[in-house]
């Protein structure tokens, strides 16, 4: 029932803000809020805290000297992930969005990469209801693989430094993956779709 309630509460307040513009402000404000920085030194594991009445959650940052760090980000991360190497680390932004059917859908708005312990970039997708990601090439660069809720699937090579896409390509069923997109599974966040009817019992 509080799950429920944390639902209601948060469809209450999408609903009354449909406007194009101010899903993208929100998670940009949310992003500006999160350290920019953290303790510089090799990390163990990353993993994701759950966040009472979210999606997401914080990220939990395990240190090889066994100090931990509690990255704040209101709920809004998952899927994070650690580079070879224990330097780099990155987890997706998420955000609830309501298509002009009334479905409720997840959205993946960015990804969020840090590298010896400062925030290096941060890729926006361009589709955003299925996105997936992994670390190439020891940690210097992501593949990315993003769908919108409908039409094809677009794959892009990222560098972690700078944020840019450095290579792409279509994720059509059939076509041969690029090189890039070899390798370590791709891990894809959250993909949500439930009618909107079912939050007003």
């Amino acid at each position: 029932m509080k799950a429920l309630g944390h639902a209601l509460l948060l469809v209450a307040s999408l609903a009354g803000s449909v406007s194009a513009a101010e899903p993208d402000a929100r998670w940009r404000a949310v992003l500006g809020n999160i350290e920019a920085s953290i303790p510089s030194k090799p990390i163990k594991s990353v993993s994701i805290v759950p966040v009472d009445g979210t999606q997401g959650g914080d990220v939990a940052i395990e240190f090889t000297d066994g100090t931990s760090h509690r990255l704040s980000t209101q709920g809004y991360a998952q899927a994070a992930q650690l580079a070879p190497g224990g330097q780099s680390f990155g987890f997706t932004m998420i955000e609830f969005y309501i298509d002009t059917k009334g479905d409720l859908w997840t959205a993946s708005r960015a990804i969020v990469l840090y590298r010896n312990g400062k925030r290096a970039s941060v890729v926006v997708p361009d589709r955003q209801a299925t996105v997936g990601w992994a670390f190439r090439d020891g940690g210097k660069s992501i593949a990315v693989s993003t769908q919108g809720t409908h039409g094809p699937t677009g794959l892009g090579l990222y560098d972690v430094a700078t944020g840019q896409r450095i290579a792409k390509a279509d994720g059509n069923e059939g076509d041969p993956s690029p090189k890039w997109m070899q390798g370590e599974k791709l891990l894809f966040c959250c993909r949500v779709r439930a009618t909107m009817e079912v939050y007003r019992e």
